[in-house]
């Protein structure tokens, strides 16, 4: 399990380390240095499977598994 910005987080996609994501989405808007993928970049865009989203008071909870 990772919980991580946005560079550490890009790692891991690029190294392939990543099955399966917990996205959250909340009623604000961030600023920051970094992205939420600071990465070189996929070579191809990653889908998800099996993706089930759960409301958590404001928020949204999106879960899949990479395809």
């Amino acid at each position: 399990m990772i919980e991580a910005g946005g560079v550490f987080s890009a790692a891991m996609f690029e190294a392939g380390l990543i099955d399966e994501v917990f996205i959250y989405y909340a009623p604000m808007l961030c600023g920051g240095p970094s992205l939420a993928l600071a990465g070189a970049g996929f070579p191809e865009s990653l889908s998800l499977k099996d993706v089930d989203f759960l409301q958590l008071g404001n928020d949204i909870r999106m879960h899949g598994f990479i395809h």
